[in-house]
């Protein structure tokens, strides 16, 4: 909603507020992102974790997709810059009516929170090693992605030419692939959780013929 007023600020103010407008609602989405999916996978359980969240994760590509390519079309037909502002408008008023909609659904069951453990209350999960390494990891997985998201649209547009249609054909291969992934990704975890467990039974000369037999499968899976 904020990046809709950016036309209304002085030409030297647009830029300062755009980054801000589009910084405040990113720092909410991610802390309201590590909620949801924590809230999700404690109440359908570990069983079922995968399944659903690839099946999520399909519909959510997908929905994605068909956004990209119905504003792709609306920001070439309307002028510059009320496109946009009808764009981010739309967005918002949908984003009101998905909130509506989750605060008026009512849960199938409700387990009462187990009391808290004093033995538990004790751990810091910043001093283990696993937990300290997956941070860094995913650190680094996403500055190196977002590093280069930021300047694909700047070279559609400087080297390709490309405008707003252009951009949302473009991102739909990403999305295509990511609904892919989403409708094998739960196979493929089933597969790496049994190739990780058999590793742990067998000795260092035998994993490399193990894991060129799990690749194989996977393979034959897709």
């Amino acid at each position: 909603m904020l990046p809709l007023f950016t036309p209304f600020f002085p030409a030297d103010w647009q830029v300062p507020y755009l980054l801000v407008a589009a910084t405040l609602p990113a720092v909410a989405q991610g802390i309201a992102g590590a909620i949801f999916l924590t809230f999700m996978r404690e109440s359908i359980g570990d069983d079922r974790w995968d399944h659903l969240n690839s099946r999520r994760m399909t519909w959510f590509n997908v929905g994605v997709a068909i956004g990209a390519v119905a504003f792709g079309a609306l920001l070439s037909s309307l002028p510059f810059p009320v496109n946009y502002q009808v764009m981010f408008g739309a967005a918002f008023l949908m984003s009101i009516v998905s909130q509506w909609y989750i605060m008026h659904t009512q849960p199938v069951y409700v387990t009462p929170a187990p009391a808290p453990s004093v033995d538990g209350a004790k751990v810091r999960v910043i001093d283990l090693p696993g937990f300290r390494g997956m941070v860094v990891t995913m650190l680094i997985a996403f500055l190196t992605f977002l590093s280069i998201n930021a300047m694909l649209p700047l070279f559609l547009v400087d080297r390709l030419g490309g405008d707003e249609t252009f951009i949302a054909v473009f991102g739909l291969i990403e999305l295509a692939g990511g609904a892919l992934m989403g409708m094998i990704g739960d196979r493929l975890v089933r597969k790496f959780r049994r190739a990780l467990r058999g590793l742990d039974s067998v000795g260092p000369d035998r994993a490399g013929r193990r894991l060129s037999s799990w690749s194989a499968e996977v393979c034959r899976c897709r």
